[in-house]
């Protein structure tokens, strides 16, 4: 299968190892060529410009996650993206300029960008230094080189100045103009192995695009969240596990235990990190016991019992006497461009370490804690058929669906049904999606404003961007409750993701709230993984989808 992609800014392809966003309108310094080197991503390549080129596409067709095949009148352009490096293809010898941006993914600095290059019998060996990164790149396939007498080339990055996300300028290292058909650009001599992509069906495409994620850590999300976030692999773990990744799931709840803090929180970035979030601890309690079937009963008792000595030190650090509720400190809740200060779903998932405690230990401790808490929430959220995002704030935002997902037990389906009710006339936006702030709110934003000048105040983030993993949750949630009766919500929601899926072949983070659009991280891992969850949910399988694909 080809898939004839809708979307005409960009187009993402993504391998195990290496992204690569290729602009077709749109341009950022975090499009182009990224690829793992010494455990990190580095950028290497921003552009390939094909000099002879003067038409625009005609059309863009995705064959797999990692080639794509732009078709103009006449002729086409290939890329492959393999896992350190990339492979360009025209059918006829063309001149061909490289611009290189060897660089640490976040590195805005121009200064002391140092390169060099030479031209040895069969490829050119450029090298790259700057403070501790030495890269160096080969490129092969040229029949003749043609150096530029200017080979700083100053760019524009309009993407990045819709986000607002300076420096919108950027100087780029162009040192020669190559003549040929089928260029490789990468950190490795050769090229290995078969290049040529069997025709690959939607469920291979979503498979490989949350394998990609996967290397020795499991990123978030590309461009701009490629290390690996706690709170999204832990959430994540359903659909990794739905895909076929067991042992993986069964790695991470082990390896979690290692990056608990001395408060009980877990660590938000795990390898570099050094600060926790108020809601890991909870997301790794409730996949435990979801996935406790992986483990042996002996291997099982002895997390239980490191879980029961890290609640003592997560309830000392994050449970307020005064109003009985667990804290989230500032900007450590998924919110986290908010000051959430008794997030609702926090409660939940305490309520839910409880009575996983109690049902696995039968110590009336828990029981009596999870009474408690129990009592509390329903005093202090539940307004008639509200259920407030934290009492403090008394906002609604979607997070009712994710407290019903991570414990149903707190209502009945009747009352649920009720808070969902009145949740979905202050959430619900008719393309196919939930916003994160009710848009009635004097807070609400409508359209997605980026970075926002790295500023979390008047953000649309968490103030009305609607979260494609949220919604795919809130579906999941909203058929458990009453499929029938939420039929139009559950259908317009997967049809958005699989929208959008036809533009560029993945999930993005997430969409402003007036109209569906790509925003935030173009491809996500929780957005993937969700999605293979709720047709799980659904019992929908792969070919439907094909069948809807080929129909938009």
């Amino acid at each position: 299968m080809a898939l004839s992609l809708n979307y005409k800014d960009f187009v993402f392809l993504s391998s195990n190892g290496s992204f690569f966003t290729l602009p077709l309108t749109s341009y950022s310094r975090f499009f182009g060529l990224f690829t793992l080197y010494n455990n990190k991503f580095i950028k290497i390549l921003d552009r390939i410009v094909n000099l002879d080129i003067k038409e625009e596409p005609r059309e863009v067709f995705l064959r797999g996650s990692n080639e794509v095949i732009i078709k103009y009148d006449s002729f086409y352009e290939r890329y492959y993206l393999f896992q350190h490096g990339i492979l360009y293809e025209v059918p006829f010898t063309s001149k061909i300029e490289l611009y290189f941006d060897v660089k640490d993914i976040y590195d805005t600095e121009e200064w002391n960008r140092i390169y060099g290059y030479e031209v040895l019998p069969d490829y050119i060996l450029l090298r790259f230094s700057k403070g501790d990164l030495n890269v160096k790149l080969y490129i092969y396939g040229f029949s003749n080189i043609e150096e530029n007498e200017n080979k700083w080339i100053k760019v524009r990055y309009n993407y990045d100045e819709r986000r607002k996300s300076p420096p919108f300028e950027r100087y780029l290292y162009s040192p020669f103009k190559l003549t040929g058909r089928s260029i490789y650009i990468g950190l490795r001599r050769r090229l290995e192995g078969e290049y040529i992509n069997p025709n690959c069906s939607i469920k291979e495409i979503v498979k490989d695009r949350i394998s990609s994620f996967i290397h020795n850590w499991i990123s978030a999300g590309y461009p701009w969240y490629p290390q690996e976030w706690s709170r999204d692999v832990l959430i994540s773990l359903r659909g990794l596990y739905i895909i076929g990744y067991k042992k993986i799931v069964k790695d991470k709840l082990i390896e979690y235990l290692s990056y608990i803090l001395p408060n009980g929180k877990i660590k938000n970035i795990v390898h570099n990190g050094i600060n926790g979030n108020s809601d890991s601890f909870g997301w790794y309690v409730k996949r435990l016991f979801e996935f406790k079937y992986l483990f042996t009963m002996e291997e099982f008792a002895k997390i239980v019992n490191k879980i029961e000595e890290n609640l003592v030190k997560f309830t000392e650090t994050h449970y307020d006497s005064k109003t009985k509720l667990f804290i989230a400190f500032p900007n450590e809740s998924w919110m986290d461009t908010l000051n959430r200060k008794h997030p609702i779903e926090l409660q939940f998932l305490i309520l839910n370490i409880y009575k996983n405690l109690y049902e696995y230990k039968r110590d009336e401790r828990y029981r009596e804690l999870y009474l408690d808490l129990l009592n509390t929430v329903k005093n202090t959220y539940l307004e008639d058929n509200s259920l407030l995002d934290s009492p403090d704030s008394r906002k609604i935002r979607p997070n009712v669906f994710l407290s019903y997902y991570i414990l149903p037990d707190v209502f009945n389906r009747e009352k649920w049904e009720k808070i969902f009710d009145y949740t979905l006339n202050h959430l619900w936006l008719e393309w196919g999606g939930l916003s994160s702030l009710s848009k009635l709110d004097k807070e609400f934003v409508e359209e997605n404003n980026g970075d926002n000048y790295f500023r979390d105040i008047g953000k649309s983030m968490h103030n009305g961007d609607s979260w494609i993993f949220l919604n795919h949750i809130a579906a999941i949630c909203m058929k458990r409750v009453n499929k029938e009766k939420y039929k139009k919500y559950i259908g317009k929601i997967l049809l958005s993701s699989i929208k959008y899926l036809k533009e560029i072949g993945t999930l993005p983070e997430l969409s402003s709230a007036k109209k569906r659009d790509i925003s935030g991280a173009i491809s996500q891992l929780w957005s993937l993984s969700t999605f293979v969850e709720l047709l799980k949910e659904l019992k929908i399988g792969w070919d439907k989808i094909e069948e809807i694909l080929y129909r938009l």
